[in-house]
């Protein structure tokens, strides 16, 4: 990253506070950015958190924070809007589909601006895209919309996501096993989250293959993780917030089993497996596996019936439910990837 003193005016603002996949899957927008225009400075806006996925980026000028905890955080998102404002970008581009990034678009005031349909522009002229959950698209494609015109087409086998860890990134990682099973069990959204019991029995199957088995997680994982391997017949390596994020990218390069790190792994093209269920009949619970849909590699999947029908109320009840009821780990060996 330039140093903060240096600021060129024109460029890119990519606008994406929410949560660390999001950020993961922007980065393919940076890499298209660049490419296409390799002397413009690129500024990005996220949550306080996500910034150190853009430590030393060769292509990001400078790094906008936006702390979101607790009281003040519109003051503080105003104050941020109008430094950025003060940065003059040509071109403002929103993947945050909500009204303040709208807001902070609005402030910025940039002569370009793009986002996607069903927010408020609050009377700044903007490029609308539709969003399009559902259609076949993968979220880096339909972010891509929104460049498209200044950059080119979708092309997946260059515009996908890219992080940049540096050596001391690499270095940090040499001490864990190479091309291990990386398990991360932790997930902000309850509809990602599998039974501890079940994570327990995967760590013993992966063993019993004598695979190397990582068991990752933020600094406040140590609990879920140590609720894990206390049932486990053999005890697997621990890491709870011991590694940066760009560390944890460097350690993905093995394959992955995970059911909350599946799109940061999409930045080294590795296999992993993820459960995922929601609680509706017309979206069933799945394991999927495979590459990131976005290099157009093929994706795996199987189908379960959920008995719960008030999604999204039910979702934080799924995680209660019984292990017989959840996607066990034997019920899908077509989904066991391997190196």
């Amino acid at each position: 990253m330039m140093p903060s003193a240096e600021h060129p005016p024109g460029g890119l603002l990519l606008l994406q506070p929410a949560f660390l996949g999001d950020v993961v899957l922007s980065t393919a927008l940076i890499e298209s950015w660049h490419r296409a225009f390799p002397q413009d400075p690129i500024r990005v806006w996220v949550r306080k958190g996500a910034d150190s996925f853009f430590d030393d980026h060769p292509f990001v000028t400078e790094v906008l924070v936006w702390d979101r905890s607790g009281r003040g955080k519109y003051q503080r998102m105003l104050s941020l809007a109008f430094k950025a404002r003060r940065r003059r970008p040509a071109m403002v581009v929103n993947l945050h589909r909500f009204s303040s990034m709208a807001l902070v678009a609005k402030v910025i005031g940039a002569p370009e601006n793009a986002g996607f349909e069903g927010v408020s522009s609050f009377g700044l002229k903007t490029k609308r895209v539709e969003h399009g959950i559902g259609d076949g698209r993968h979220e880096t494609e339909r972010n891509h919309t929104l460049i498209a015109g200044r950059v080119g087409p979708f092309d997946s086998a260059r515009d996908r996501p890219r992080l940049h860890p540096s050596g001391a990134h690499r270095t940090a990682v040499r001490s864990w096993p190479a091309e291990a099973a990386i398990l991360a069990p932790s997930s902000v959204w309850a509809t990602k989250r599998w039974p501890e019991s079940h994570w327990s029995e995967l760590v013993d199957a992966l063993h019993e293959e004598d695979r190397d088995v990582v068991m990752m997680g933020g600094p406040g994982d140590d609990r879920l993780l140590e609720s894990i391997v206390i049932r486990c017949s053999r005890r697997p390596l621990v890491m709870a917030g011991q590694l940066s994020l760009l560390g944890s990218a460097s350690l993905m390069a093995s394959p992955v089993w995970s059911s909350a790190m599946t799109v940061l792994r999409c930045t080294w093209r590795v296999p992993s497996v993820r459960p995922w269920w929601a609680c509706s009949a017309a979206r069933p619970p799945i394991w999927g596996s495979g590459h990131c849909p976005a290099t157009s590699s093929a994706v795996v999947q199987k189908m379960w019936k959920c008995g719960r029908r008030n999604w999204p109320a039910s979702r934080v009840a799924c995680t209660a439910r019984s292990a017989a009821r959840n996607p066990t780990f034997d019920a899908a060996p077509d989904c066991r990837c391997r190196p």
